[in-house]
């Protein structure tokens, strides 16, 4: 599992993650196809979540937008192919 303020998930040893870090731009790494990874962000500051990924396509819901303030948010990633679909429930 990733902690502290890493904006970096690397997902070698787990399909769990989590980052005490605000929301902001994070790279994730050793993601496969047929993958499922659940990142939880526990920042206590409004902001909106970006994703990167090498050889991935991210999709985002069209609902995606800023955290809630002292709120967790936890996010869902499924690798099929090239393409990387996210989930997203802010607000625990």
């Amino acid at each position: 599992a990733t902690s502290d303020t890493d904006r970096t998930i690397d997902f070698a040893t787990s399909n769990l993650a989590y980052t005490t870090a605000d929301c902001g731009a994070f790279t994730l790494q050793n993601m496969i196809d047929g993958g499922s990874y659940t990142l939880a962000v526990k920042g206590a500051t409004a902001a909106t979540c970006s994703f990167t990924a090498a050889g991935f396509t991210i999709h985002l819901p069209t609902d995606h937008g800023a955290t809630t303030v002292s709120t967790h948010t936890l996010y869902t990633f499924l690798v099929m192919g090239a393409d990387i679909y996210v989930s997203w429930i802010p607000g625990l």
